[in-house]
């Protein structure tokens, strides 16, 4: 009998434990969580977020609302305008029911990762599009990830059909009137040096987005703008400015006004020159003098942990010219953490960690690819850092990858 009044003793001592520490472990939870789902029901997207029902307006409502968001297409969504609107929370993408597609019209990257737990799943991404920006007299800016550039965060690609995405170098080229540097998408402009998301506007950077994307840099997304010597330097994807203005990751340096040296490129940015070329800057990674490179034809992943599962890659290309480089037309995983001129404005502290399965690749043209296991027309990964803790290749099927049975929620 008392053993028996002493296990029941123990039973309500157990559960009484066990409500407290719920109690507590619900008192510790955010008071304000609120999940939200958001469909896309507008078949077009100029990218600015300002147009309700389209993806870009939702990617704005899913960062503005707390908790783990999902985003569902019910149509086809054809881009008119750059993606402006960058995914920065916690978010899923995904088809409704059915692969529907994101068009990129062959101008437009559909999808920028800043940070987040991030899936992206059940879609096909058409017609991608980075296009470096151009500069006359300057560096040049470069093509990075046609269709999905993934800046960091906890990222999850599944069951992706990716087709004709391309990654596209800025060109040094007369007629565009800028002495600054090209930005990841705009073009140098008068003194100032293209953003991420639009060209330089004399003294002005480049269009650098909305907001400060929760970045600690205030100056993520902007070209280099004339008005001092420390704003003629540039952020993130940005072009610098005149004179002697350096790149961010990805833009052109500037020109130089002769007595100065003229400013280096960011990763895979061309360099600026002078009027009597004896002070040029320095090119970054894969560019050469002002040419700029092109990476990551379909994907471009600069930092983070990402899991790839089921995702084909037909037809992606990554190209330049000049002497510089076109680099991993389907994957494009960033292998360093320094630039190879000491301008590292915008290299991530650490390599993205990547584990993928079940990929296809096929007809896939990077222009500057040596044909080797790491470095060939469908994949860039010169830190192997692909599957780096497993070593299974890329295409083997996922059922016999393990670490997808936790990685992996669908």
């Amino acid at each position: 009998m008392k053993s028996r009044a002493r296990k029941t003793k123990n039973k309500i001592k157990y559960s009484l434990r066990k409500n407290i520490l719920a109690s507590a472990i619900s008192l510790c939870m955010p008071y304000s969580i609120q999940a939200a789902n958001f469909d896309v029901t507008v078949s077009s997207d100029n990218g600015t977020g300002l147009i309700t029902g389209t993806l870009s307006h939702a990617i704005l409502q899913a960062n503005t609302t707390p908790g783990d968001d999902s985003i569902t297409l019910t149509t086809n969504v054809a881009m008119t305008g750059v993606m402006k609107r960058l995914i920065d929370s916690n978010i899923t993408i995904q088809g409704g029911g059915s692969n529907y597609s994101i068009n990129g019209d062959s101008q437009y990257r559909p999808i920028f990762i800043k940070s987040g737990n991030v899936i992206i799943k059940n879609l096909d991404l058409l017609f991608g599009k980075a296009q470096g920006g151009d500069s006359e007299k300057a560096g040049a800016g470069a093509g990075m990830g046609g269709s999905i550039f993934i800046h960091g965060g906890n990222v999850k690609l599944s069951n992706l059909n990716i087709n004709a995405s391309q990654a596209v170098a800025g060109q040094p080229q007369a007629g565009v009137s800028g002495t600054g540097g090209g930005g990841m998408f705009g073009y140098a402009t008068g003194y100032a040096g293209g953003g991420l998301f639009g060209n330089g506007s004399n003294l002005d950077g480049g269009y650098g987005g909305y907001g400060n994307y929760q970045s600690p840099d205030p100056k993520f997304g902007s070209g280099g703008s004339y008005a001092t010597p420390v704003t003629r330097h540039a952020g993130f994807g940005g072009g610098g400015a005149y004179y002697a203005g350096s790149g961010g990751f990805g833009g052109g340096g500037a020109a130089g006004d002769g007595s100065t040296n003229a400013g280096d490129g960011g990763f895979g940015g061309g360099a600026g020159t002078t009027l009597d070329y004896t002070n040029n800057g320095s090119p970054g990674y894969g560019a050469s003098g002002q040419y700029s490179a092109g990476m990551g034809g379909a994907i471009f992943i600069r930092s983070g942990t990402v899991d790839i599962k089921n995702v084909a890659i037909f037809q992606a290309s990554a190209s330049s010219s000049g002497g510089a480089k076109g680099l991993g037309a389907g994957v494009f995983v960033l292998h360093t953490t320094t630039n190879t001129n000491g301008n590292n404005q915008g290299m991530p502290t650490t390599l993205a960690s990547v584990s993928a399965c079940g990929m296809i690749f096929a007809n896939n043209n990077a222009t500057g690819d040596v044909g080797a296991s790491n470095n060939n027309d469908d994949i860039f990964d010169l830190g192997n850092r692909i599957n780096i803790s497993t070593g299974f290749p890329v295409t083997e099927n996922c059922d016999n990858f393990l670490i997808f049975n936790n990685s992996f929620e669908d």
